[in-house]
């Protein structure tokens, strides 16, 4: 039974048979959805490391070619103009093969680092309000950390007051859940605190902030 089919059964409203409803009860969203990226991942890691392979050939064999011309001079000048066309191409195919494994690990450390800041909205538990973009609320929250290298998306103590700063100034699209309003107060007591006599890190880009909270560690 394709659970593809029970969906759209159930998106359009129509009634379910006993064994649709039986599998549609077993089927774990969470599950397909982190498959399927990891299916994703897997996919393209296996192109990236094609590519570094083929790279990694067109150099083996661009270095046999130039010591090739190089031990053939001027004895054999046919031989050596046609080992010169094909070091030109070859080259050229590794310029290529190069390009496209910077832009794999380029897409590869830009989908970790999404994911990273996906898990800090996570544990935030910070939930959009039904009726807004979630996608535009998403990408404005992740531009709160731009700027930020790896280690410092990873330090609670740099990404904690951002998070709480943002979701100060954001309380308009955040879902109220201690019923006292929208959003939620801080959990952060330095998240209003001015530092340094400057601004208070809800002015703050994510570069000061973390330039701020190292100066703080660094005095202690």
């Amino acid at each position: 039974m394709n659970i593809q089919d029970v969906l759209s059964k159930v998106a359009k409203g129509e009634e379910l048979t006993d064994a649709e409803k039986e599998a549609l009860a077993g089927f774990n969203l969470q599950k397909a959805l982190d498959d399927n990226a990891a299916n994703a991942r897997r996919k393209a890691e296996e192109r990236q490391t094609a590519a570094e392979t083929e790279r990694d050939d067109l150099r083996t064999r661009i270095a046999t070619l130039e010591q090739q011309i190089e031990d053939a001079g001027n004895a054999g000048k046919s031989d050596l103009e046609k080992a010169q066309a094909d070091v030109e191409k070859l080259t050229a195919r590794l310029a290529e093969r190069e390009a496209t494994i910077e832009t794999m690990t380029a897409e590869t450390a830009a989908a970790a680092r999404s994911r990273t800041i996906s898990g800090l909205l996570d544990k935030s538990g910070i939930k959009f309000i039904d009726g807004v973009d979630q996608s535009i609320l998403k990408g404005a929250f992740e531009a709160t950390f731009k700027g930020l290298d790896a280690d410092d998306l990873g330090n609670d103590q740099v990404t904690g007051p951002l998070v709480e700063a943002w979701r100060t100034t954001n309380k308009g699209v955040i879902q109220d859940t201690t019923g006292g309003g929208s959003g939620g107060p801080p959990h952060d007591g330095n998240a209003q605190r001015p530092t340094g006599g400057a601004k208070t890190p809800d002015k703050q880009t994510a570069e000061e902030r973390a330039k701020d909270l190292r100066e703080q560690r660094g005095q202690r």
